[in-house]
């Protein structure tokens, strides 16, 4: 039995694998990427300064840390950021499987396997150098090993707990709800050991903040509440316009989640909700809970939302719909039907799937999240090909690239490809060019790069390279724009 479940294993961590390394930089650069991957690399190039150099944006330093190995060892480096996620993309369907075989059993464990593996939410987030993936495996470990505190008291748990509560607010300042989200376990608690779980939640909150802490070693520290006004509302506004964004953060919600997750899985996430608070599922409930917490805040205050804020909710629903199916086919003695009626249900996603590895853009994304990482200034089509460009000239002499932008793609996803190039030198511009820059371009070859969508004439400059992006909605395509200056 032991040698079977270690094959059942295999083939979930291979196929995982496989969904999420096959062309893995066939997806251009998203603009968050392009910033965190240069954060990286100058950490790497200079720790002591460098080494919380996220805070100065408010965001925290985990996964910047976790990728310097990966940059070291591998010579892309999108590759190399995209190949952290899916590293650490593991935690999640390590985590399905684990609570599966401790809390439920066999199918539920297989099926939220082959869920885990497949669902695009998951393989889309997984394939990119982002941050999500990471704080949504460490969320659904902190979530079970809140359970295992609870129903075991095992003070080893305990501490592992709360350095997992530490290390998800390192990764993403989102992190907080899970501090939040542990009184709900105690509805498992036995009656005689509410007491017990109480005080061992609390060493584990007390440890996690502990970590927290460490944090404030960066003169930074602070910034990482100043910033929040940057991208949610305060809590206050709820008593003036409770469903403001709410209502419009809800219906882009939906669209997220029938699609990404698929329209089978949703129902079958829906159904396991009403399906566990008739029965009283208490564990459930907890998990359910443990998404539900952070989804209706975040839906209630966030100025800006996208599909990835949500996936640490994501997670644990995929699990209850996993749990659904599972009730559903219990009666199936052949496992290999289960298998093969799980596999029929996701046919739609995996289509979703095939479509990522082999033209991403054509895949059923909702518009916002295909506008953000396909069509916008945001996506980083032409920025390899750019940086190549910039590099070839740079073998013969100096070069001085100029960016219209100082953050975002411009110049940070073309200055990934060319940071450690001594002979090229970047900076800053707004799309009018100022006097500085014409006078430097005397002094050495000068490139000008920008996005056509804000281009405007400048004096002095010639087009060397265009590279256009998809089109997006119905205005004409946008493109990439490489100029020289004379």
């Amino acid at each position: 039995m032991r040698n079977k479940n270690n094959f059942i294993l295999i083939i979930f961590l291979a196929l995982y694998l496989v969904l999420r390394t096959i062309n893995l930089d066939l997806q251009p650069v998203f603009c968050d990427e392009g910033i965190y991957i240069r954060w990286t690399q100058k950490i790497i190039q200079s720790p002591k300064e460098n080494l919380f150099i996220p805070l100065t944006d408010g965001k925290t330093p985990l996964f910047m840390w976790l990728m310097i190995p990966f940059l070291k060892t591998i010579k892309d480096p999108l590759i190399a950021g995209r190949i952290t996620s899916v590293i650490f993309g593991l935690i999640s369907i390590l985590g399905s499987i684990y609570i599966g075989k401790r809390f439920f059993n066999q199918q539920t464990t297989i099926i939220a396997g082959i869920l885990f593996a497949i669902i695009p939410f998951l393989v889309f987030f997984d394939r990119m150098a982002l941050v999500d993936s990471l704080l949504a495996g460490l969320s659904f470990w902190s979530l079970i090993m809140t359970l295992e505190v609870v129903n075991t008291g095992s003070i080893k748990k305990t501490i592992l707990l709360g350095v997992l509560l530490g290390l998800s607010y390192l990764t993403k300042t989102p992190g907080i709800f899970n501090f939040i989200a542990l009184p709900t376990a105690l509805i498992t608690a036995k009656k005689k050991e509410v007491k017990k779980s109480i005080k061992n939640l609390a060493i584990a909150a007390f440890i996690g903040f502990g970590i927290i802490n460490l944090l404030r070693i960066s003169s930074n520290f602070e910034k990482l509440s100043e910033r929040d006004q940057y991208y949610h509302f305060q809590i206050s506004r709820l008593w003036e316009v409770p469903f403001d964004p709410f209502l419009g953060n809800i219906k882009l919600s939906f669209d997220f989640m029938t699609k990404m997750m698929t329209w089978p899985a949703f129902i079958l996430f829906i159904f396991g909700v009403f399906y566990s608070l008739y029965k009283r599922e208490r564990t459930n409930i907890v998990i359910l809970l443990w998404g539900l917490i952070p989804f209706l805040a975040l839906t209630s205050l966030l100025k800006v939302y996208t599909a990835r804020y949500i996936l640490p909710s994501v997670v644990p629903f995929i699990f209850i719909a996993s749990y659904s199916l599972s009730k559903i086919t219990e009666n199936i003695k052949n496992k290999l039907i289960v298998v093969a009626i799980t596999i029929t249900l996701l046919i739609p996603a995996l289509i979703f799937d095939f479509h990522l590895l082999k033209d991403p853009q054509n895949a059923n994304l909702p518009a916002k999240e295909k506008e953000g990482y396909f069509e916008g200034w945001t996506a980083g089509y032409g920025l390899k090909e750019m940086a190549e460009f910039i590099e070839e000239k740079a073998k013969e002499k100096s070069i001085l690239l100029v960016t219209a932008g100082a953050f975002g793609t411009l110049p940070d996803g073309i200055g990934i490809y060319l940071f450690n190039n001594p002979s090229v030198e970047i900076w800053y511009s707004n799309s009018y060019l100022e006097p500085y820059v014409y006078e430097a371009a005397k002094e050495k070859e000068t490139y000008f790069i920008i996005h056509k969508s804000n281009f405007v004439q400048n004096p002095n400059i010639s087009l060397i390279k265009e590279i256009n992006k998809p089109p997006w909605k119905e205005t004409p395509s946008d493109s990439l724009m490489l100029f020289k200056i004379e």
